[in-house]
This record gives structure tokens, C-alpha cells and sequence, in this order.
């Protein structure tokens, strides 16, 4: 029993760090040794991409793994980091080159430049605080 609340807690911590893509909070609680907060949406054609995988790759030497998730109500994808095998919502302060791959729910058929971060052109940097970065516009 003590195990299946330990889970609740924990998913509802995790699904309320993702909830609403809005603009900004008011209510937001500064945590000390929280990441930056970061957002973006995928276009293509002028129309958003739905469900792709949106990775951030660290130009510094970072060895951690940048991963999205997509909130569908609202279009945007949100990011996670994952270094030691702990994950943890947002993303370190820093520069990245972006991928975009097709996810099993894409929309959108990607070209495959994008999902290499080195032949993208997609690049991102990430500051302290909130992080609402400008759609990524994905071309032919």
C-alpha cells in the first residue's frame, strides 16, 4: 500500500510539472536546485508538428540526455534531463544543437537532416528561468 501511494505522489508530481503550455505562471515556487523550465513547438509548413521526438544536445560536452514530451492540448513540447539515471523536469543552462525524429504518434512526415543534430541547423540556447523558445520551423 505504502508503495502504490509513493507511486501516486510521484506521478502527480511529475504530471503537474507538465501541465499547461501557457504563457506564464503566476504561482510558481522557486525551487534551489530546480532547471530551467523549457518549451518550444514544431512547425512545418507552417502548421504544428504533432508527437515528434525533440532531443537537445549539449554543445559543451554535457554528457546528459535532453529528451521532449509533447503536451497535446497546447501543441508544445516540454523537456526533461536524464544524467545518472535520475530525470529531472527542465534542462542545465547552456547551448544545444536540436534533433527532430518522427515519433510513433507523428502527424508529420520529417525530412531525415533533422534528426541529426549536426546537419538540423536547429540550435537553442537555454538560460536561467523560464525558457519559451521560438518555434522551430522544419523545411524541406
Amino acid at each position: 500500500m505504502l508503495i502504490r501511494l509513493k507511486k501516486f505522489v510521484c506521478c502527480g508530481a511529475a504530471l503537474s510539472l507538465f501541465a499547461g503550455c501557457g504563457g506564464g505562471a503566476t504561482n510558481i515556487t522557486a525551487v534551489p536546485d530546480a532547471l530551467p523550465f523549457v518549451q518550444c513547438s514544431i512547425h512545418m509548413a507552417g502548421e504544428p508538428v504533432e508527437g515528434a521526438i525533440v532531443t537537445l544536445h549539449a554543445t559543451d560536452g554535457q554528457f546528459v540526455d535532453v529528451i521532449s514530451n509533447y503536451d497535446s492540448e497546447n501543441n508544445c513540447y516540454r523537456f526533461i534531463t536524464a544524467a545518472a539515471g535520475v530525470k529531472k523536469g527542465g534542462v542545465p543552462v547552456g547551448k544545444y544543437t536540436v534533433s527532430v525524429k518522427p515519433g510513433p504518434r507523428c502527424n508529420r512526415r520529417i525530412p531525415a537532416k533533422f534528426a541529426d543534430p549536426a546537419k538540423s541547423g536547429l540550435e537553442a540556447e537555454i538560460n536561467s528561468g523560464e525558457n519559451f523558445l521560438p518555434a522551430f520551423e522544419l523545411t524541406m
